[in-house]
């Protein structure tokens, strides 16, 4: 969740800035002593994510849960994290804490007015926050899947890219498929292969998508890719349309 995000409760003297090398090129800061950001979230992992410097402080993260019978549990310090570094930083994640996925949290980050001996400033600055294995993690995002339209010539490859506008954590998981006249799935190396970055190299059979000679040669391929936050999210299977060799001229 970007730090500029509505969804973060804050107090206090908070500003938004553009900054180099931050996500979505933004982080929120202040210097004020005791202001804080509160974050709402559902899920079993959540980190912070802020850059790290030479004129930077420290802040400290409170976590409460919420009550079955409704409300909130006390605030309880789980840590404070130094943002202080001898060289810039950005986008560092720092592990707050596991949790069970189907209890609502807050995570609160207050400035503590403290800096590490060689810090210039008290400042604490912030990108956002990563959310991972929460039900609706990334379900208010759209994945986007490029480039289009998806197509690639037997043997060679293509470079697949996947974003999720808006979501702070973009790491994704590919898979490819090949699918028979049947509707059988097979993930083997007869659906090509994809790398982890999306690089895919295509199989050396072509797409059929329909035969009256020989109806067992119909095959299509497909790739799926799921946000790393929430694996579990809903996922579309794309076509890649694999022909025999380019169009003619």
């Amino acid at each position: 969740m970007p730090a500029d995000d509505a969804a973060f409760k804050v107090t206090k003297k908070w500003t938004n800035a553009e900054a180099t090398g931050a996500y979505l090129g933004k982080v929120r800061s202040s210097t004020v002593k005791g202001a804080t950001a509160v974050y709402t979230f559902r899920g079993a992992k959540t980190a912070l994510m802020a850059p790290r410097g030479p004129a930077l402080g420290k802040v400290a993260v409170h976590v409460r849960s919420a009550k079955a019978a409704g409300g909130w549990t006390a605030f309880k310090k789980v840590k404070t994290i130094d943002l202080y570094a001898k060289k810039a930083k950005a986008k560092v994640l720092t592990t707050i804490g596991s949790y069970d996925p189907d209890l609502d949290r807050q995570v609160k980050l207050v400035v503590t007015g403290t800096r590490h001996k060689k810090s210039r400033s008290n400042k604490v600055s912030f990108d956002g926050l990563a959310v991972y294995g929460a039900p609706l993690a990334t379900g208010k995002y759209e994945l986007k899947l490029g480039p289009q339209p998806l197509q690639v010539v037997i043997t060679e490859s293509l470079q697949l890219t996947a974003t999720i506008p808006g979501c702070l954590d973009q790491r994704v998981t590919w898979e490819v498929a090949r699918v028979d006249r049947f509707g059988r799935w097979y993930t083997d190396a007869s659906a090509g292969t994809i790398s982890a970055n999306g690089l895919y190299q295509a199989p050396a059979l072509p797409t059929v998508k329909s035969s009256t000679v020989d109806p067992d040669s119909i095959r299509s391929y497909y790739v799926t890719v799921r946000a790393v936050a929430n694996p579990a999210g809903p996922t579309i299977p794309r076509a890649i349309p694999v022909p025999p060799g380019p169009p003619p001229p």
